[in-house]
């Protein structure tokens, strides 16, 4: 069986990350954020990315271990968790259509540059409410610590607003 864990939230499910794959049999195990520095290590699992001037080790789920195909497989990174159902579960529905993992690596860049980073000021400060309290509480810890920022002073108001979605407009190159 492949275990997914996620962390708890408030929204119905209980789960927070709203794209888990149909068609291969898991169960979710949800873990507060204060702990998923833990799992990582309790999984043998070294975190795929740093922040803080790529010092500190940036510890986040989703994470799979997957007991069902004789490796014990333990994988973090959405994206590496795609590429391993795709690759581990040929017979099941793929992620990606055959042929197109660079075309959607690509996507998933320009993705994250464009949409995911002028979202995140807008989004940032309303995480907390999707959040279980002590995942809020550490979630509004960690990126206050890691911003220098308050995260009620991420979202621009009035008129740096305004001018944040006109920027953030061009760049989607909507204008």
């Amino acid at each position: 069986m492949i275990t997914f864990y996620d962390i708890p939230g408030t929204l119905p499910g209980k789960s927070v990350t709203p794209n888990t794959r149909r068609g291969i049999p898991f169960r979710t195990e949800c873990v507060e954020a204060p702990d998923i520095k833990a799992l990582y290590k309790t999984l043998g699992i070294t975190p795929k990315s740093t922040y803080l001037a790529g010092v500190t080790p940036h510890y986040c789920l989703p994470i799979i271990v997957d007991d069902q195909t004789g490796t014990t497989a333990a994988v973090s990174d959405s994206w590496d968790i795609a590429v391993y159902l795709d690759e581990a579960y040929p017979d099941a529905p793929r992620l990606f259509p055959k042929g197109t993992r660079a075309l959607q690596a690509s996507f998933e860049q320009l993705w994250m540059e464009t949409f995911a980073q002028g979202a995140a000021p807008l989004l940032i400060p309303r995480m907390p409410a999707l959040l279980s309290p002590p995942s809020a509480e550490h979630f509004i810890r960690a990126v206050s610590t890691r911003f220098a920022k308050e995260i009620g002073k991420f979202e621009p108001q009035g008129e740096a607003r305004v001018q944040y979605l006109k920027d953030w407009e061009k760049k989607l190159g909507k204008s």
